[in-house]
């Protein structure tokens, strides 16, 4: 774990434009940005974080390690919510600031060697470590086939960047793909792959709680939550598991899916 102050290499396009959600602020815009952290990225695994100061008004924000470039480039794949003072604050860093950022926090995925045939399904924002994930496990040879759903085609082009990986699309609007929600999908999908992991909102994970589909398999899943120091101090990320009082920030951000208690959240 390092504590640096990353230099802004660039912010890439912006996608998904203006969101607005039922049950929660909506998403004004989604972007990525670049950091040059050598130290960090260097040590970072998929399904890890990082902690950023976002100004001096705001306490560190998580997040998710979205991609690793040539060893040293950090990328964060993130939206600007309504009133969001943090992520407004990063959003209008330009090439050479510098940020403060620690990490590479929790802990990741784990793939067996045995597996071949991966799984990932990610659902709107829950793409972000996913893509990390998918270029490590093409890299080592093995299958990829990611499930990407979203409310419309305003989303990350993940086909421009995993350009060996199977990519099923679902949008409730039927704009691309699946005109629906992704996980009416993964019972076709499910049973042919050695290992699933998924990361998404909370209500997609809350509907496969209920499904049988999950129950058969071991998957791992990437939760978001509210965190304040990232290090498993202040235990403000408790969640309930199956082997008592975890802290997602110490003990995940991954965890198996059936090992949570979904009705506590």
């Amino acid at each position: 774990m390092v504590q640096t102050e990353a230099r802004v290499v660039c912010i890439n396009e912006i996608w998904l434009p203006g969101l607005e959600r039922s049950n929660g602020r909506s998403l004004e815009f989604s972007l990525t940005i670049s950091l040059d952290c050598p130290d960090i990225a260097r040590e970072a695994k998929p399904g890890q974080f990082v902690m950023v100061n976002c100004g001096e008004k705001t306490l560190p924000r998580p997040f998710s390690i979205n991609r690793v470039i040539n060893g040293n480039e950090l990328i964060l794949f993130f939206s600007v919510l309504e009133n969001g003072t943090g992520t407004k604050w990063l959003a209008e860093r330009e090439p050479g600031d510098t940020v403060k950022i620690l990490g590479p926090l929790g802990n990741g995925f784990t793939i067996e060697e045995s597996s071949h045939n991966i799984l990932l399904v990610g659902g709107g924002m829950g793409i972000a470590p996913l893509l990390f994930l998918a270029e490590e496990e093409i890299s080592k040879g093995k299958s990829v086939t990611l499930m990407y759903g979203t409310p419309n085609k305003d989303r990350h082009p993940v086909e421009s960047v995993l350009r060996k990986v199977k990519v099923v699309n679902a949008t409730e609007d039927g704009s691309i793909g699946h005109h629906g929600m992704i996980t009416e999908l993964i019972p076709e999908y499910f049973d042919k792959a050695d290992q699933v992991f998924i990361c998404g909102p909370l209500a997609m994970y809350k509907y496969l709680h209920h499904q049988d589909v999950i129950k058969s398999k071991s998957a791992q899943v990437s939760l978001e939550v509210r965190m304040a120091c990232g290090r498993g101090i202040c235990y403000g990320c408790t969640i309930q598991t199956a082997n008592g009082k975890k802290r997602v920030c110490e003990d995940g951000p991954v965890f198996d899916f059936n090992d949570i208690d979904w009705d506590s959240i």
